[in-house]
């Protein structure tokens, strides 16, 4: 499988981020992203040579003590599971406890 994955834009909501740290989560994001992609695989649509405009990755809980690169996987853990299968009724419910990005 060949995957080319471009991270364009990476909105945080509820999150303080540096523009300088802003570009280093948004880099590990991707590979993090990318290593799920590679070894848990992704929709039949990506696999078929699709592309995806856009993901709203849900929501994650935070420690206050979370380092960027860990911040960088749970972000990509979530958008993950959206890009890995169909959303479910359930995956599409949001809780106001968790960041959301």
């Amino acid at each position: 499988m060949n995957i080319n994955l471009h991270i364009e834009r990476l909105i945080l909501e509820g999150l303080l981020v540096s523009p300088n740290q802003r570009s280093i989560l948004q880099a590990y994001a991707e590979r993090e992203l990318t290593r799920l992609m590679i070894q848990s695989g992704v929709s039949q649509q990506l696999q078929l040579g699709g592309s995806i405009h856009s993901v709203r990755g849900g929501n994650i809980e935070l420690d206050h003590n979370a380092d960027t690169e860990l911040i960088a996987r749970q972000i990509a853990g979530a958008v993950h599971l959206r890009i890995a299968e169909p959303p479910t009724m359930e995956s599409r419910s949001t809780s106001s406890r968790h960041s959301q990005f």
